[in-house]
């Protein structure tokens, strides 16, 4: 939140937001002035999201496809993206809808994993799992995160 000086009144999507984890962050930050919406595909996560506590700002939380979003072009000032993008097939399709969405002079935050030479934690949960699994298990990538 701090990359994307998030602040009163902003509007603000949430793409791939899960269980609304940063959507709750940024609706304290932008206050009732503002507009949050969390955007994800899977309904099962907007559903766990919208049992969370009340926020500063009336969360809107939207099923839909990262690649096709039904928004009007420039409706945001802002548009977050916390580890959802490595899950996204269409990575370009998905990052063309977030600039379309975004107002003139707007910002984008995407944060993704790289890949497991860059991630002590990553590689010592692999290691784990192959002396403990195998080999073959701990080549499946045993956190689920595609890497790129």
């Amino acid at each position: 939140m701090e990359l994307a000086t998030i602040k009163s009144g902003d509007r603000v999507l949430d793409v791939a937001c899960g269980t609304g984890v940063v959507t709750r962050l940024v609706a304290n930050r932008i206050g009732s002035a503002g507009q949050i919406v969390g955007f994800d595909l899977n309904a099962g996560m907007l559903a766990r999201a919208r049992a969370s506590r009340e926020t500063a700002a009336a969360i809107e939380w939207r099923v839909g496809s990262a690649t096709d979003m039904a928004f009007a072009d420039a409706t945001f000032d802002c548009v977050v993206c916390q580890h959802g993008l490595q899950f996204i097939p269409d990575k370009a399709a998905a990052v063309s809808e977030m600039h379309r969405v975004l107002a003139d002079r707007g910002r984008t935050v995407i944060s993704v994993w790289r890949s497991i030479e860059h991630c002590p934690w990553q590689a010592a949960i692999a290691d784990a799992v192959e002396r403990n699994v195998g080999s073959e298990q701990a080549a499946q990538n045993p956190i689920g995160i595609q890497l790129w």
